[in-house]
């Protein structure tokens, strides 16, 4: 059993108000997480991922990035998330 798997998001760069970056993902409704570099907002995602994953009380795959439109600012993430916490809540691996 892996205890990490690769999850997609889309990362974007601002440089508004501020310098930092922002990190969604079409398979995480409503995820929006920023950190002052590209690192800290990918390590933000992974956080949210693991808790999307504890309140779903499964492991869903992602829908296939291939299929999303990507604008000229934007970049494919892939962000390691750490499922320890959510084997040793349900014990095994479900799949949606």
């Amino acid at each position: 059993m892996k205890n990490q798997v690769l999850y997609p998001v889309i990362a974007k760069e601002y440089n508004d108000d501020g310098h930092y970056f922002v990190v969604t993902s079409p398979n995480v409704q409503g995820m929006v997480v920023e950190g002052d570099t590209l690192d800290e907002a990918i390590e933000e995602a992974s956080y949210d991922i693991a808790d999307w994953f504890e309140v779903k009380g499964k492991i869903e795959d992602a829908v296939a990035p291939s299929d999303w439109h990507l604008e000229n600012d934007e970049k494919l993430v892939y962000v390691p998330v750490n499922l320890t916490n959510f084997y040793e809540r349900y014990g095994k691996i479900e799949k949606q």
